[in-house]
């Protein structure tokens, strides 16, 4: 018989990607998005992780591309 805790937890996790999913379907990648995204991932206590659909794979392109931006103009003005 499954444990309770786990199969709320599959839940809670099945719930968030389909928020970080939608937010990348939807066109509202916002920066508490990208926050939340990378914290989540995070959390994972295993390594790889896999995305295994298109969007998720997106969003990690777009915060990469976001950190390196950053990461440049901090770089310019110092």
């Amino acid at each position: 018989m499954a444990n309770v805790d786990e199969d709320l937890s599959y839940h809670s996790d099945q719930v968030r990607l389909r928020e970080f999913i939608e937010a990348v379907k939807q066109d509202e990648i916002t920066d508490d998005v990208k926050d939340d995204f990378s914290d989540y991932i995070d959390s994972i206590d295993c390594s790889p992780v896999i995305l295994g659909c298109t969007e998720l794979p997106l969003l990690v392109q777009i915060q990469r591309l976001t950190v390196y931006w950053i990461r440049c103009r901090l770089q310019s003005t110092t």
